[in-house]
């Protein structure tokens, strides 16, 4: 509200003016509400979409996400694999999905209705649905637009209408290019911030004034020369406000074809994280489709594996006190026997130094 004062009005008079719209300001609306620090519980865990609260985290509820990566790289198949594991409550690349959630899709991405509905079909394949439990199971929507855009009100609406009448719990929406008016610029700090503030975020509010989750597609750069060239949160292709806009951030890192490692690009709002992640697309032509967790990757996978080099190194000690010449093919056989893998009791070794 803007106060209109006259010009002669004293400095006091200008004061009471100003206290009694502030009044009726507070009448209508109050935003500035202290908040008890000792209503928090520190047993109280974090809401989890795709994980394990007391450990790794991929998503969780109620947060803005981002999921980028290069043209190819895995956003689309990834978001509707996600929005499919989630509507059946089952697991998303390992991580345990606590319970089935409603959902909608939204593929705008240009890749047309045949292809979407068979990238779900197969995915749903992988996961033994059939077309009929997913159509019928009343807890997933897909939409397949064309010319879809946010900043175009009527497309707005639209969408705000669809979620106001489904509520969904979830909604997976590819990509921010697509999403945006062509007279935004997306490398824009203004444009990118109005967008994220207008355009993605009222899509949250739930009637309860909770916040639904929302997946967002986005595209990443080449790498550039230089270290922070290389580095995941300085190519997400846009301005890097819209990075710093949501709640969590993930990057789809294509490897070789059908490969990509999932990276932490940023922490969830609770501080819930994961170590980097090898993906493998399975399923040729017309077979059945899955995304397979393959392992940790990088400098993380070497710690997750130290506890379990360390065991095998303590049962192959402990067997050299009675047989100092213990073989190769010896120690690991005892390390599988004793429930350590055959590649940790292999390093193992490699550590002893047992040929």
């Amino acid at each position: 509200m803007q106060l209109h004062t006259s010009p002669n009005a004293s400095a006091a008079d200008e004061s009471r003016a100003m206290e009694i719209v502030s009044g009726r300001q507070e009448s209508v609306e109050r935003k500035l509400v202290a908040i008890r620090i000792a209503d928090y519980d520190p047993a109280a865990k974090a809401p989890v979409l795709f994980g394990d609260p007391a450990g790794d985290v991929l998503m969780a509820d109620g947060d803005l996400i981002l999921a980028a990566g290069e043209v190819g790289a895995g956003k689309s198949i990834t978001a509707a694999d996600a929005a499919l594991a989630a509507a059946f409550g089952q697991p998303l690349l390992g991580f345990p999905c606590p319970k089935q959630r409603k959902v909608i899709l939204v593929l705008a991405d240009g890749d047309g209705e045949m292809p979407s509905r068979r990238r779900i079909f197969r995915l749903g394949a992988g996961r033994e649905l059939t077309p009929e439990q997913i159509d019928t199971c009343g807890r997933f929507v897909l939409f397949v637009p064309s010319a879809f855009s946010l900043d175009d009100p009527a497309d707005f609406r639209e969408l705000k209408r669809e979620l106001a009448d489904f509520d969904p719990d979830f909604v997976g929406i590819e990509s921010i290019a697509s999403l945006m008016g062509p007279k935004r610029d997306p490398y824009n700090q203004a444009d990118a911030a109005d967008f994220m503030g207008r355009r993605l975020r009222p899509l949250q509010v739930r009637p309860d004034d909770t916040r639904r989750t929302m997946l967002v597609g986005a595209h990443l750069i080449k790498m550039r020369s230089g270290k922070a060239g290389k580095r995941l949160k300085d190519r997400v292709a846009t301005s890097f406000y819209t990075l710093g806009s949501v709640d969590a951030a993930i990057g789809l890192d294509a490897v070789e074809d059908e490969r990509f490692v999932v990276r932490m690009v940023k922490r969830t709002r609770w501080g819930c994280a994961f170590a980097p992640f090898l993906v493998i697309v399975r399923g040729q032509k017309d077979e059945p489709l899955s995304l397979f967790n393959a392992g940790i990757v990088g400098d993380d996978a070497k710690e997750r594996r130290r506890p379990a080099i360390e065991t095998a190194v303590k049962i192959i000690e402990k067997a050299q006190e009675t047989a100092p010449d213990l073989t190769r093919a010896a120690a690991v056989k005892l390390c599988v026997a004793a429930q350590v893998t055959r590649s940790t009791a292999y390093r193992a070794c490699d550590n002893m130094g047992i040929a």
